[in-house]
């Protein structure tokens, strides 16, 4: 998406500084989504 997001080997464009991060998460749905991964995907993220 134009003036979004940095791809791989896009450039950074002025407003990509100003894109908000999202929150973390809440306990109970990391907890849920941590139960389900193999243990290989943890140490990967």
């Amino acid at each position: 998406m134009p003036s979004k997001y940095v791809f791989p080997g896009g450039r950074m464009d002025p407003g990509d500084l100003a894109v908000r991060l999202a929150p973390d998460l809440r306990p109970e749905v990391r907890a849920r989504l941590e139960s389900r991964a193999a243990p290989i995907g943890r140490g990967l993220a």
